[in-house]
């Protein structure tokens, strides 16, 4: 609906607020050619940003930095910029997929899938409004099942698809809601199904607090 309220990025996050889906593909390759591992240093998070260093970039990684011990998550950092950069909602979830997409094999495992959707949590907490979800571990356990059930897909041993990783995220009113606070012209929803063709799963059955995920209505 139009009644959704959008989202941009908060002020401290001025290095990160106007990239493109583009400049987010770079630092995602610059992030898993660069960092084997996913904790980023300062250091590091100015490489794969590909920055020179300055007050604004040291206040960035500060409000990313919570325990305040000098490193970030850099799977949630990623998952944010994914969601927030500008572009098609497309191109910004294949992105995501592939910096969960660990052995590069075209898979998006079970734990994949779960650690995405609390990444991605949690970087749209630390950089937007968007309010915390109370019970974030239980409704990422009830999308990776609604997920895998959609695709027939048995959770422990196997795998989803990019396709089939599209066709879950595209047509789940959950998700397509709450990534809509996050479009800001028809352009973005380009190659995307109607919302009105979109399933909407009582995610609050098991994660009672998921309803704020997608503006209290999905």
């Amino acid at each position: 609906g139009n009644d959704i309220s959008r989202l941009e990025v908060v002020r401290g996050f001025e290095p990160v607020a106007h990239l493109t889906v583009e400049d987010v593909r770079q630092v995602v390759r610059r992030y898993i050619e660069d960092s084997p591992f996913p904790a980023l240093s300062f250091a590091r998070f100015l490489d794969v940003l590909g920055d020179e260093e300055s007050d604004a970039h040291k206040k960035a990684f500060s409000l990313l930095d919570r325990q305040g011990n000098g490193v970030i998550d850099g799977f949630m950092f990623l998952a944010g910029l994914c969601v927030v950069c500008s572009g098609p909602l497309k191109e910004r979830m294949d992105l995501l997929y592939g910096i969960f997409d660990v052995n590069r094999d075209g898979a998006l495992t079970w734990d994949a899938l779960v650690l995405l959707v609390k990444s991605v949590e949690r970087g749209l907490t630390s950089m937007t409004q968007f309010e915390p979800i109370g019970r974030i571990d239980d409704l990422a356990v009830a999308m990776g099942k609604r997920a895998f059930q959609s695709a027939r897909r048995r959770q422990r041993d196997e795998a989803l698809t990019e396709g089939e990783w599209f066709a879950w995220w595209s047509l789940d009113s959950t998700v397509r809601t709450t990534l809509q606070r996050f479009c800001f012209d028809d352009a973005d929803m380009e190659g995307l199904p109607p919302m009105e063709n979109c399933d909407s799963v009582p995610y609050e059955v098991l994660a009672p607090d998921a309803g704020q995920a997608a503006g209290d209505g999905a």
